[in-house]
């Protein structure tokens, strides 16, 4: 993950995060601090920079559970 330029101000944008791609590739997250700009806009990983820790699915692991019980209303 490295810094990128924001597309649209060209301003130095640090990631924000990492997802998984349906196809297995792993894309990293950018989110614009430009002043007004703003922008959200994602990179490819390259196979060499790809974590090598396993990262967690809600496909393959299911939904975390619930710590809190549920509130329930009348309404």
């Amino acid at each position: 993950m490295t810094i990128e330029h924001c597309p649209a101000c060209h301003a130095m944008t640090a990631p924000q995060g990492t997802v998984t791609r349906s196809d297995g590739k792993q894309e990293t997250l950018y989110r614009c601090n430009g002043h007004s700009c703003g922008t959200v806009f994602s990179r490819v990983l390259q196979s060499r920079q790809q974590p090598t820790r396993p990262t967690r699915t809600y496909g393959k692991q299911g939904a975390p559970k619930a710590t809190t019980p549920a509130i329930l209303t009348d309404c």
